[in-house]
């Protein structure tokens, strides 16, 4: 009687080109594990100029919801 082996799989990691799947772009990622303090510099400046933007929005989507609450009533 011939007996086949069964061997249990270890699970599989994460590839490191994992990052590429989930947005994040892979010199982004170099460059935060190889420059972090400019990197942290130039994020938090980014978010900082892009603040504006997302006010804006949020006060045009609120303007919006508004006007469509009032023409519900």
């Amino acid at each position: 009687m011939i007996r086949a082996s069964v061997r249990a799989h270890p699970p599989q990691r994460a590839a490191a080109s994992d990052a590429l799947n989930d947005g994040l772009p892979l010199p982004a990622v170099v460059s935060i594990i190889t420059f972090p303090l400019e990197m942290l510099t130039a994020m938090s400046l980014l978010y900082i100029t892009l603040l504006p933007f997302g006010m804006r929005s949020y006060c045009r989507h609120k303007a919006e919801y508004k006007q469509r609450k009032a023409e519900a009533m």
